[in-house]
């Protein structure tokens, strides 16, 4: 059985580090518009036409994608849980917000999303090399 290859033998990818840094504007301004169109009045809030569950989906699973690939908020599992608290407290905001209602169908069809994105983001993030989990920093750890 071959033996793993020690730690200072792994290629570092410096390139990850840019990927990363180019990729979080976006991931934060994603994030900023799900917040703001969660909360504006039902007449004023876009519609593409599809199902709301389906724009929800794609929403959170787009956000939260571009959150583990940049590693902006840190692990993927608390990108997760940042995914699911966030669902549920904008649909219990909309309680409140004229137009609008809060749905236990859109608070699952965000939190699918929410994981799904991070676990795309995260094969896509390993597998393509845009972050390694062993990067500079982790090698020079003792």
């Amino acid at each position: 059985m071959p033996t793993p290859p020690a730690m200072e033998d792994l290629p570092v990818n410096r390139s990850s580090d840019a990927i990363r840094w180019a990729l979080r504007p976006s991931a934060i301004l994603a994030l900023l518009i799900i917040v703001v169109l969660s909360v504006v009045p039902g007449d004023l809030r876009p519609s593409t036409g599809a199902s709301g569950n389906f724009e929800h989906f794609i929403a959170y699973a787009g956000t939260a994608g571009l959150l583990a690939l940049s590693r902006t908020l840190g692990p993927p599992w608390s990108i997760g849980v940042l995914m699911i608290v966030l669902a549920g407290s904008l649909e219990m905001a909309q309680l409140w917000i004229p137009g609008r209602s809060a749905g236990w169908d859109n608070f699952l069809a965000s939190t699918a999303g929410g994981l799904a994105g991070v676990i795309v983001g995260r094969f896509v993030g390993r597998n393509l090399g845009i972050w390694t989990w062993l990067d500079e920093r982790t090698r020079n750890r003792p």
